[in-house]
């Protein structure tokens, strides 16, 4: 029992993708005053390269200390947010070829843990630069977007791709990368090849090449595993728990969700997870061992972000959604299965 309310309370309060049959949380017991109504403020625009301060306030809480803040950002090309804890957050504004709108939500909580939200707006405004549009976040410009696309880099055709029971996948969508785009993950259980859509998914790919190269995965285990009534895996999801379930916090601020890429969440890819926040995934990953649509984008309702396939190792994945779990068909493996080592091809 006390390692099932582990796992629910590690894997469904913090982590994305609440398994069934764990039991509620109650709710925080806010004071009369209810949650703060922060507001939030930014300059309506900002060239290419200048300082940016994004500010929050709450009324009537001027005391140092009494209301905590956290900045995220929620759309557009990913910035490095400094002092994303506080009321003053800053980033330096990308240089772009088109002007482009970043979003942030700052989230303010009070003592008895109330939060309230509010959201700011910049447009960073278009330039044609000498060197041909570098950016400062080294993610340049994709000329086959156009609109609010170019800034997540999609491009305008809509492709999709199939898998087959190998693991890998076809369909126009599922273009070999370079080389640099292939990380690989040594386990306990053996080695597994990651080749990431760089393209269709940029802003994801970023994320996790960051965590790759800060040998953040390293040490970490696989701390989820759906099964079918069978045994059968059905997810495998790691890249945030150490062993005996003890949490690791992300180092780096959400990525906005590109679940709209028209990628689907079929056998051998790989997603990030996530909270029911759309926005709001960070370090975690899982691997697909079978089709699920149910994950993928719909009108109107965000899905989970696919960002690569397996292209080495599928076996490995396979063996890892087989080993018993705990709890059954919605659980963390009952011996931990640690990732050793993680790097690029």
């Amino acid at each position: 029992m006390l390692r099932l309310t582990a796992v629910c309370l590690a894997i469904g309060s913090l982590a994305q993708l609440l398994p069934p049959g764990c039991p509620l949380l109650s709710e925080p017991i806010l004071d009369d005053a209810g949650p703060p109504q922060p507001q939030a403020s930014a300059p309506d625009r900002a060239a290419g390269g200048e300082q940016v301060e994004l500010t929050a306030s709450v009324a009537g809480a001027d005391d140092e200390g009494t209301i905590s803040y956290q900045w995220y950002q929620t759309y557009g090309r990913v910035v490095d947010l400094q002092n994303a804890n506080t009321a003053a957050a800053r980033f330096v504004a990308p240089l772009v070829t088109k002007d482009h709108t970043l979003r942030f939500r700052v989230d303010a909580r009070n003592p008895a843990g109330a939060t309230g939200s509010a959201e700011a707006a910049v447009t960073i405004i278009g330039k044609s630069w000498p060197d041909g549009g570098s950016d400062t976040t080294g993610q340049g410009d994709d000329s086959s977007a156009s609109g609010d696309s170019e800034a997540d880099g999609i491009s305008d055709d809509s492709r999709t791709g199939s898998s087959d029971d190998t693991g890998t996948t076809s369909g126009d969508k599922f273009t070999s990368a370079a080389d640099e785009d292939r990380v690989f993950l040594v386990t306990t259980k053996g080695k597994i090849v990651i080749e990431l859509y760089a393209t269709d998914a940029h802003l994801t790919v970023k994320n996790f090449q960051t965590y790759v190269r800060e040998d953040f995965y390293r040490g970490t285990i696989f701390h989820r595993v759906t099964q079918d009534e069978d045994g059968e895996g059905e997810i495998v999801q790691g890249g945030g728990y150490l062993p005996g379930m003890e949490y690791k916090d992300p180092t780096h601020s959400p990525v906005p969700n590109e679940s709209d890429n028209g990628l689907n969440n079929v056998r051998g890819t790989v997603a990030m997870a996530r909270t029911s926040d759309p926005d709001s995934a960070t370090s975690q990953f899982f691997f697909n061992l079978k089709v699920h649509p149910e994950y993928d984008w719909q009108e109107g309702e965000p899905g989970y972000t696919v960002f690569g396939h397996v292209v080495q190792g599928m076996s490995v994945v396979d063996e890892i959604g087989r080993v018993e779990i705990n709890p059954p068909g919605d659980g963390a493996p009952v011996d931990d299965i640690v990732i050793i080592r993680v790097g690029f091809e």
